[in-house]
């Protein structure tokens, strides 16, 4: 099965170049997943440590499987008070859940911890199980109120902000970066976005991969400096290259986590409505756009909608652009990624 996830691309500059643009880098784990940050300016260094220590924060406080976590501990007495980045959070999720017709909805942690997800411990649950559970799925029984006061309004009820967290990461980055006036770039897991371009005037290169579930290489990957043939790119696995120079480009697909039972798949991304894994036609979305919180839970909002309610929703809203990868491997595009987008397949674009 073809899939995709975000995979950042090395640029097409000799070392001696990016050293006289004060290039620094950092690589560190965090949000369960491998980062990668790349920054060019005088102060480069130091946005990167500020970066670094920016997410760890985030993740200090958004892991809610991190018993110390504030979200950890809204879980587990129903009401808190929360820092102002989780009532943001919160708040835009109960936005982008309204905006997409529930189709992202971050209420669905009963029905995750159901399945096993969070700890991988997986399992099928009963038919029963999941209706009693699908009442406590609802982001408007969360009730925010001044200062930073959040209460579930249903005994049970449970977040989790791994769908937008990674992407709001990336939106804090760039707002490092931009403070410091610096250029770069950041790939989170399946979450890349840049800023500027790179040393040499050119756009980044973003690559979208096509492997398999459980496929090691669903990470970064470097392309040789002195290989700059787009070929390489295709021969190394790509579904395509978009060209960047400001957007977050963010992915979702059954690549992430499932398990295989009984020759049968289930994938992490549930339907809000039902409780189990989505039924999707498409095996990856991708969204490009300026907003790294956006992109990332439209990732998900898309996939679980399926091809034709995603068309209709980027033509309804058309603030993004996507990349879509159906199960019988058509690749969708909208129109403004048409020059910025390459692949050795055939793309239909979205009227």
């Amino acid at each position: 099965m073809i899939i995709a996830t975000g995979l950042l691309l090395s640029g097409l500059f000799s070392v001696q170049a990016v050293l006289a643009q004060d290039m620094s880098s950092r690589e560190f784990f965090s949000m369960d997943t491998y980062m990668t940050l790349q920054a060019w300016g005088e102060e480069a260094a130091q946005a990167l440590d500020e970066a670094e220590a920016e997410v760890k924060r985030l993740e200090l406080l958004l892991d809610a499987q991190d018993e110390n976590s504030e979200v950890a501990a809204l879980n587990a007495k129903g009401k808190a008070s929360v820092s102002e980045d989780t009532v943001y959070l919160i708040r835009r999720a109960q936005e982008l859940s309204w905006k997409t017709d529930g189709a992202f909805d971050i209420t669905v942690y009963p029905l995750m911890k159901a399945w096993g997800f969070p700890t991988r411990e997986f399992r099928i649950p009963e038919q029963a199980e999941l209706e009693a559970l699908l009442p406590l799925v609802d982001p408007f029984l969360i009730e925010l109120s001044s200062p930073n006061e959040v209460a579930f309004l249903r005994p049970g009820m449970e977040i989790e902000l791994g769908a937008i967290a990674k992407g709001y990461a990336s939106q804090r980055i760039m707002a490092i970066f931009a403070a410091h006036n610096v250029q770069g770039v950041v790939s989170l897991g399946g979450n890349v976005q840049t800023l500027g371009k790179k040393p040499d005037g050119q756009p980044f290169r973003v690559g979208i991969r096509m492997p398999s579930p459980g496929d090691e290489k669903s990470g970064v990957m470097w392309l040789p400096a002195d290989d700059p043939d787009i070929k390489a790119a295709m021969d190394a696995g790509l579904l395509g290259v978009l060209e960047s120079s400001g957007d977050a480009v963010i992915t979702s697909g059954l690549y992430e986590r499932y398990f295989v039972k009984d020759g049968t798949l289930y994938h992490h991304i549930l339907d809000p409505e039902t409780g189990c894994p989505a039924r999707s036609d498409l095996v990856s979305v991708t969204i490009v756009c300026d907003d790294g919180t956006t992109a990332d839970a439209y990732a998900t909002a898309l996939f679980v909608m399926g091809r034709e309610k995603a068309e209709e929703f980027w033509r309804g809203n058309k603030d993004f652009d996507m990349i879509l990868l159906d199960a019988e491997g058509h690749l969708i595009i909208t129109p403004g990624l048409e020059e910025r987008f390459q692949s050795p397949m055939t793309c239909s674009v979205v009227e």
